[in-house]
């Protein structure tokens, strides 16, 4: 298996596709570049942002009492919190290599993924050192039977199968 990066969601959902895998009917009909399973390079910043997206309206429900509690004691520890507002990470693996994936750089805060597009003497806009923390991958619905997910157990691991074999469009 090849690994391919982060997927951020909630427990619930990943307990979901831990039990019976990921499954095209559950994906989103929409999304920032269409319908697919959407995997972040890096665990950090976007898959926390997917994780966070995932239990918005589940935490929103949440009562005073146990928001406060889950500050103090991080919601893993929160006897109080359902497994729909709790995020999980995931890490996703491929069983062979992706063919018609799409990716690009996104940055839901601040739109700087725009400067990309700047043209100048240096080249383009782009550093790659802080972009790549929002790189994503995009696994159209035809693709997904090929990829595998367990939990993230926290050991780094460098990505395969990202520019070497995936249509750039």
């Amino acid at each position: 298996m090849y690994f391919i990066g982060y997927h951020g969601t909630s427990e619930t959902s990943a307990l979901n596709i831990l039990a019976v895998g990921i499954q095209a009917r559950f994906l989103p009909p929409t999304g920032q570049m269409g319908r697919g399973f959407y995997v972040a390079k890096m665990n950090g910043t976007l898959p926390q942002w997917g994780a966070r997206t995932a239990t918005e309206i589940a935490r929103a429900r949440l009562s005073y009492f146990t928001r406060i509690v889950g500050l103090l004691t991080g919601n893993v520890n929160n006897p109080w919190i359902g497994n729909a507002a709790r995020q999980t990470i995931l890490k996703i693996y491929t069983v062979r290599p992706l063919r018609h994936v799409k990716w690009n750089i996104m940055n839901p805060s601040n739109l700087e993924v725009l400067k990309a597009l700047r043209y100048d003497n240096d080249g383009p806009g782009v550093d790659l050192a802080r972009d790549l923390q929002w790189l994503q991958m995009v696994v159209p619905p035809e693709e997904i039977q090929y990829l595998r997910a367990r939990r993230d157990d926290g050991i780094f691991e460098v990505p395969h199968n990202w520019c070497a074999k995936e249509s750039p469009i």
